[in-house]
């Protein structure tokens, strides 16, 4: 599947409304409310301004849809998602709940774990050590 790429269509990011963005919004976020007026669609969430104001309620939204949240499950396709960043060297955006910094730290410690690490192979246990990745980065 990853490979095709069919799992972007599945992906929450995919279908994010800016609306409920705004709706998720306090009064006393004036800034990240005009930021959130200005954007067309619910995925530009997922690539927050660098602004220091604005990064943290942005990035925290979007990591949030990635990761479930308030009883919400993560979205089905975020290791997918997260693989895809690590592989492609996505230096801007929140990709499999997880920003540049993040991904960069992840594959640090995954790479010491794992000396051979190749993210170009495609079998499930790839996909499986991905995941223990990031469950343990969790707790």
């Amino acid at each position: 599947m990853e490979h095709s790429e069919e799992w972007r269509r599945r992906a929450k990011c995919h279908w994010t409304s800016i609306e409920a963005f705004k709706d998720s919004l306090s009064d006393d976020q004036p800034e990240v409310k005009a930021w959130a007026e200005e954007q067309r669609s619910g995925s530009e969430v997922f690539y927050p301004p660098r602004d220091h104001v604005l990064y943290t309620p942005v990035a925290d939204y979007a990591k949030a849809i990635c990761n479930g949240k308030d009883f919400k499950a993560p979205c089905a396709v975020r290791i997918e998602c997260l693989l895809y960043a690590l592989r492609n060297n996505e230096e801007h955006g929140i990709f499999g709940g997880m920003s540049h910094r993040e991904r960069n730290a992840l594959l640090r410690k995954w790479r010491r774990r794992r000396p051979n690490l190749d993210l170009q192979a495609s079998d499930d246990s790839l996909r499986a050590d991905a995941q223990r990745m990031v469950d343990e980065r969790g707790k």
